[in-house]
């Protein structure tokens, strides 16, 4: 989710994975995709999609792109992707993360498509309540500023 041009997806392709599918908003990104994936791209919302899909799967990666959401979306998010998960999963999260208010505000400056900017304990706090013991969670907070 969030696979911009689908490098990520690329990397797995390159290795022999087949069955794989990339989500992002921006038709420029899908448009623009790296050629072996483009056919594996879908341009929508990535809740939209999570909601919608009747899929389970191996892998989940959601990279940089929660903080792109409102909290109330990424609320909604988390909690549906144990359902959109096989039991024995990973989802894999990065999550961009601001130390102060004034990074916060440069982080929006920067970039103004940023809705949720926390600090990795807020970050934290919000995942604690998805948490699946036959599902593997991978987070990686990390200071964007």
């Amino acid at each position: 989710l969030g696979c911009a041009k689908g490098y990520v997806l690329t990397e797995f392709f390159l290795r022999g994975y087949t069955n794989l599918v990339g989500v992002d908003l921006s038709e420029y990104a899908i448009q623009n995709a790296h050629h072996l994936v483009k056919d594996k791209l879908l341009c929508a919302n990535a809740l939209d999609f999570i909601n919608n899909t009747s899929e389970k799967f191996d892998l989940i990666i959601i990279k940089e792109m929660l903080p792109h959401l409102r909290e109330d979306e990424v609320k909604s998010l988390l909690l549906r992707l144990c359902d959109v998960t096989r039991e024995d999963g990973t989802i894999y999260i990065e999550i961009q993360c601001s130390r102060n208010g004034s990074d916060s505000a440069l982080i929006k400056k920067f970039d103004p498509t940023h809705e949720t900017l926390m600090s990795k304990k807020q970050w934290q706090a919000l995942l604690e309540g998805v948490e699946s013991s036959s599902i593997t969670h991978l987070v990686y907070l990390k200071d964007l500023v």
